[in-house]
């Protein structure tokens, strides 16, 4: 998902008396991740999310103007999947390139048992062994097509519950929190999902896309969040968040220019 995407919009209201149920619920205790830190070249996808369109961005106003490619992608609209997708292969996977590898059956059962993985089953059966690739980038590389396939399609990233969120203000104290909480993960170890929404006006968005954060370096001017962006498989990203204005910056890629944005954690249940 990315710009240009108001289609997911009616979705998001519908969540609302069922985001009321959960919405009273307690924030989990973390216990730590990883033993290790993520490293991009060897945790990431050797594959990117597509763009849908095709993005003009005019550097003076900043205005974004859209086109669809005229070649259909064939794999796009999965930043929701393929981060998360990210996340479960550094929790619960562990690769062992020494093993012999294994058929694409073989290979098939393992990637939907890493995908499926719960901390609760993590803790009794440990991580999911993944033999004959050395680490994700490898692996995903010479066994693309079966991890395109275990993402699923773009459904996954309409029917998000946490959709429903991105509909409501985001306050300044709500952003300032958010960017607390998120360095709060990262010290533990863990890898935090976001939500990047703007809207340009309401119900059009200027973005809609989701990202892995995987690191900080803070100064008293900023944070500067470190992230996998699932559009660029070749570099990792930087996520701003502002002190003094309490505000999230993307500087500028090939589908946003350089901006502020509002930030939201999904997928935090799943790390309790």
């Amino acid at each position: 998902m990315n710009t240009r995407s108001p289609w997911c919009l009616w979705l998001a209201a519908s969540y609302l008396i069922l985001a009321g149920v959960s919405g009273c619920a307690g924030a989990p205790v973390l216990e730590p991740a990883n033993t290790r830190h993520f490293d991009f070249s060897q945790d990431t996808f050797a594959y990117a999310n597509e763009l849908a369109w095709e993005y003009q961005v005019n550097p003076v106003s900043g205005k974004i103007t859209t086109r669809q490619n005229a070649a259909k992608p064939e794999f796009s609209h999965r930043c929701f999947a393929v981060s998360r997708m990210a996340r479960q292969f550094f929790q619960y996977a562990q690769f062992d390139p020494a093993a012999t590898k294994l058929d694409d059956d073989a290979y098939r059962k393992a990637i939907a048992t890493v995908v499926s993985r719960t901390p609760d089953e993590a803790r009794g059966a440990g991580k999911v062994v993944i033999p004959g690739y050395a680490n994700l980038r490898d692996f995903s590389r010479a066994r693309e097509a079966l991890l395109k396939e275990a993402t699923g399609d773009y459904l996954y990233s309409l029917f998000q519950f946490s959709n429903w969120r991105m509909i409501f203000p985001f306050s300044r104290d709500h952003q300032e929190a958010t960017a607390q909480q998120l360095i709060g993960e990262l010290q533990l170890g863990y890898l935090p999902i976001v939500h990047l929404i703007h809207f340009a006006p309401f119900p059009d968005t200027q973005i809609d896309h989701v990202v892995l954060i995987f690191g900080e370096e803070m100064t008293a001017r900023e944070i500067r969040f470190q992230i996998y962006d699932p559009n660029y498989f070749e570099r990792p990203g930087v996520l701003i968040f502002e002190r003094a204005s309490r505000t999230f910056i993307l500087p500028a890629t090939k589908y946003f220019n350089d901006g502020p944005l509002d930030v939201y954690e999904i997928f935090h249940d799943e790390l309790n």
